[in-house]
Parts: C-alpha cells; structure tokens; sequence
C-alpha cells in the first residue's frame, strides 16, 4: 500500500515517470514474488528446502568467483582472451560491483547460519571476491555479518581465521602467480622473462562527489516533504529535468525523501522487529533464525550506502527463512496441543 500510495502522489504531484512505475511499482510485486518463491520452497520441502535453497546460493556465489579468479590469473598473465572477460573491481554477473558485492555478503550470510562442514573453503574463495570486488559497504558488512555469526555462535572464530587466511592466499596467487606463470612459459619458450606488475588497485572511490550529491538532494527533498514524502519517483524525476540519471545512494534516505516518515516507520517496523524477536529468541534459534539476524543486519550495513531494497537474493532469502520460522513455531504450537 505505501508503494502504491506513493506512486499515485507522484503521478498527482509531477506526473508520470518510466522509472517510478516499471522500476519501483511493478518491480514491487517482483520482489514479492521472490519473497514468495523463497517461502514455497520451504512451504514445500521445509528445513531441507532452506538448507538446499542456501547451498545453492551459495555454490552459485562461489563458483562465480573462481572462475572469477581463474580468468584473473590469465588475464594478468597475458592471455588476450581472458581479458574480455573479466576486469577489475570484479562484478559477477551484476553489471555492478556494489551489487555483486552485496550478493556475495548474502552468501556469506548462508555459509554462516548453515553451519557446513568444510565451511571455512567456502568462506575463503567467498572473501577473496568481496576483496576484489572492492565495494567498501560491503567490506564493512561483512565485518558486522561476522561479528553477529560469532556473537550468536554460528561460526566459530578458528574457521573465520582460516577462511580469512585462505582469502589472503588467493589474493597473493592471483598477484604473483601471474609472475610465476610467465617466467615458467618463458623458460619453455627460450623468452627473455618479463614481470607483468604489480595488481591494480581494487577499492578506490568511483564518483565519490555524485554519491555525496544525491544524498544532500535525498535529504533535501525529504525536509521539503518530510510526512509522506515527495512521491515514488520524484528524485529520479528531477534528475531527468537536470539532464542526469542519478538516483539517491542510500535505501533509508530514499525512503523518507519519496515515502516520508510514514513509509520509513512502515517499512521499517517490521524488520526491526523481526531482528529484535531473533536476537532474544537464544534458546530456540536454528538455521533460519541465525539467516534471518545475519541478511538483515548485511542489509541494514550496505543499504546505507546504496539503494538496496531492490535486490532481488535478498528477499528469496528472507521470504524463505521467514517461512522456516514459520513452520517451526507452527509445528512447536501442534506439539503442544497434543
């Protein structure tokens, strides 16, 4: 209703915009629908479906970054070939390091509240992306995500260090390696050995002053219209005008300037809440509770300096740990009426 609501006072207020309805209305209902995936699934198979559901996830997440790192170790080694397909910072197939980055948290995220055997590998490969991806919102979340994962006991330190350890193992093959490679090939070849540098710096600050710019527009607009907002689509519809394209680099500062106190407190609450019933619940919590502390808190880190609400992983996730939680306090409710 708040998506909705919004959508109409934009249209009232300054018109219609492509991105407001396709974007931000329509693409509404699509996050529902990966929210309702994630629950079917686990409506379907229950805790084997999430377990299943998050070994995919994260299977998918890892096997992207070694490939990832595999075409980094030819590219730098000078096999034209490899160069075409992957640059750094890494982005996966996101278009978007942030994006990708914020993927591979929520891997994370699954890793730790699975509580796998061997999970230290997965985290390992899984740290060596975010580190070339270089997103530093992400690199931040994970810090939290793993601060929670030990403070709820999902993880345990010993295979932080390891995973730690064995991502800084990665990073030192993917930038010397490439040395080693040439010299072998030049020693087969008779070649004079030819060093291929040092690797390029990977977190930097893309646009800094643009990000800066569409946070002081967002708060702006949201003093200017701080109950319910300026409508779904009126930043991106004053940026059009400017001739930019620049939307606002923060999920809460989006949502007060276009949704106003009212849509924040809407949409707020209930994650909030849903945070505070897990971190309290000590005795009862498992896999889904442990997800739902860890995805939440990634995405309250990350958000804050990018638009988020979108991502579509996120609400797969969240839709089938809040089914999980469901199930079992339905099944604990069952038991006891017998």
């Amino acid at each position: 209703m708040v998506i909705l609501s919004s959508f109409l006072h934009g249209l009232r207020q300054f018109g219609w915009t492509d991105w407001a309805f396709a974007n931000k209305t329509v693409g509404w209902f699509v996050l529902v629908a990966y929210a309702s995936t994630g629950a079917l699934i686990v409506s379907r198979a229950k805790r084997d479906g999430l377990e299943l559901l998050l070994r995919t996830y994260a299977a998918t997440a890892l096997s992207i970054v070694a490939l990832s790192i595999v075409l980094l170790i030819f590219s730098r080694s000078g096999l034209h070939f490899a160069k075409s397909l992957v640059n750094l910072p890494l982005d996966g197939f996101s278009a978007n390091r942030n994006a990708f980055a914020f993927q591979l948290l929520l891997a994370v995220c699954a890793v730790c509240a699975g509580r796998w055997q061997k999970s230290e590998l997965w985290l390992g490969f899984i740290f060596a992306g975010l580190m070339f991806a270089g997103s530093r919102a992400a690199l931040l979340g994970v810090i939290v995500v793993i601060a929670l994962a030990l403070y709820v006991r999902a993880m345990p330190l010993r295979k932080i260090l390891a995973a730690v350890f064995l991502a800084t193992a990665l990073f030192l093959v993917i930038d010397y390696g490439p040395d080693l490679f040439a010299y072998l090939y030049s020693i087969v070849l008779g070649q004079k050995f030819i060093t291929v540098g040092e690797i390029t710096q990977v977190v930097v600050s893309p646009a800094d002053d643009l990000r800066v710019q569409s946070l002081l527009g967002g708060w702006k607009m949201f003093a200017s219209h701080p109950i319910i907002g300026a409508g779904l689509g009126a930043f991106m519809n004053q940026q059009l005008r400017a001739g930019n394209a620049l939307i606002i680099h923060s999920t809460p500062l989006w949502i007060l300037a276009e949704m106003g106190l009212i849509g924040f407190v809407i949409f707020a609450t209930p994650v909030v809440r849903i945070f505070l019933i897990e971190m309290t619940n000590i005795r009862n919590r498992d896999l889904a509770g442990n997800l739902l502390i860890l995805i939440i808190a990634a995405f309250g880190v990350v958000s804050n300096a990018h638009e988020m609400l979108y991502q579509r992983a996120f609400w797969l996730l969240l839709g089938a740990a809040l089914a999980c939680t469901q199930s079992s306090t339905s099944s604990s409710s069952n038991r006891i009426q017998l």
